[in-house]
């Protein structure tokens, strides 16, 4: 970063006014009908001893860090959501900052790691975050997630391998103590390692807090949610392993294709109806993808890193575990987009290398063009959250197909 050109720095500071214009409608919705009440402006939070904040579970959910956010916006702004939608915002643009330093470090090439914070900060999946105020959990721990990450690499330092090691620990307990979902990062610290051939038996000494701290948060995880949520999604077991592939499906194509987005998508089926055969099919769709994957070995990591990151920070969201109302959700892909985010951004620079000079531009158009049309349907998805209009219709029943592909609003 110390040595940045100025066109990069200005690159950078083109990159905060679009993450934050991007959802510039969010800053003055109000509370949205969808638990912003019951979870923000809520008088167990407000009157909460701070020690029993960590040690009691809020609304099924534990997320202790999310809470005292809360408490102190409240004391500092009273109910006034314009100021809690500022600091989502805000938080959305250190992440965003993040992932772009992340990559910078482990790439070395600025266009890559350029894109993949660009697509992070843009991205219609990631308006449901921003523009939620109850969906502060994601956003703040992504952000020790991300500094985590970032902590752990500096490790690859010898001489203050200790220092960034432990500085990377406790960035992940916060982002544990922010949201059960950050207890996906080993896995994704090993992956880090296999990437840049770090990967050693001396290792697991490193790994074994991370993976000790992982094996108590799942176990609290399950407890607030699952007996909490139990009663809205009894899918049996079977049911869930072909669910689960769908939904890697169903996240692979909202990315490239992100229209008829929800906030609270409608299930796949009902418990008693037999399983779709679209459903039943997307096993073979995943593991053909998977053995396209685990063939790009031969030539590049690149895709096999991508892939994994993707799969690994979603696979608490694959329905294994019922964590709430919502089967499928965007703000679910805040993170995991990056790996998906970070494969397109390699494709891509290495496609505008190999064209001859008049294809160039053309190309690069046509990628402008798509951050262009990605802005306007995240603008348009926060203005949906500013009018209280961000649920699926009534007369959708039950999710098909053909909402990935069709038009419907």
């Amino acid at each position: 970063m110390n040595s940045l050109k100025t066109y990069q720095i200005f690159l950078i500071i083109l990159l905060l006014f679009v993450s934050f214009f991007t959802f510039v409608p969010a800053v003055v919705s109000g509370f949205a009908t969808l638990d912003d009440k019951v979870l923000v402006f809520n008088k167990s939070i407000i009157n909460a001893d701070i020690n029993k904040v960590f040690v009691e579970e809020h609304m099924g959910m534990y997320h202790p860090l999310v809470s005292v956010s809360f408490m102190i916006e409240s004391i500092l702004f009273a109910s006034t959501p314009e100021f809690f939608h500022l600091d989502n915002m805000l938080l959305h643009c250190i992440n965003t900052i993040l992932v772009l330093i992340i990559f910078l470090l482990f790439t070395k090439k600025f266009n890559v790691a350029y894109i993949v914070a660009l697509l992070f900060a843009i991205h219609p999946l990631h308006t449901e975050v921003v523009a939620w105020i109850s969906a502060r959990k994601d956003t703040l721990y992504s952000i020790f997630y991300l500094f985590s990450i970032y902590f752990y690499i500096k490790s690859y330092n010898i001489k203050k391998e200790k220092f960034y090691i432990t500085l990377s620990f406790i960035c992940f307990l916060l982002s544990c103590f922010s949201k059960v979902m950050a207890v996906t990062l080993p896995a994704i610290l090993i992956l880090f390692d296999f990437y840049s051939n770090r990967l050693n038996k001396q290792k697991f000494k490193i790994y074994l807090p991370f993976i000790l701290v992982t094996s108590i948060f799942i176990i609290s995880g399950i407890h607030a949610h699952f007996y909490t949520d139990l009663r809205h999604i009894n899918y049996n077991l079977i049911d869930r392993f072909f669910n689960a592939h769908f939904y890697i499906l169903f996240y692979i194509i909202k990315f490239f294709l992100p229209i008829n987005l929800y906030c609270l998508y409608p299930k796949l089926y009902a418990e008693d109806m037999p399983v779709p055969l679209y459903v039943i099919l997307s096993p073979i769709l995943v593991y053909l993808i998977i053995s396209l994957v685990l063939y790009s070995l031969k030539y590049s990591k690149k895709i096999f890193f991508g892939f994994s990151f993707f799969v690994i920070t979603i696979s608490p969201c694959l329905g294994f575990f019922t964590i709430g109302k919502a089967t499928m959700a965007d703000r679910y892909m805040y993170i995991p987009l990056i790996g998906l985010a970070y494969i397109l951004a390699e494709f891509g620079v290495n496609i505008y290398n190999k064209l001859k000079n008049k294809f160039k531009i053309f190309f690069l158009t046509i990628g402008i063009i798509i951050i262009f049309l990605f802005m306007y349907l995240s603008f348009v998805r926060t203005i949906d959250w500013k009018n209280d209009d961000y649920e699926a219709p009534n007369s959708i029943k039950y999710y098909t197909p053909d909402l990935l592909f069709c038009v419907k609003k």
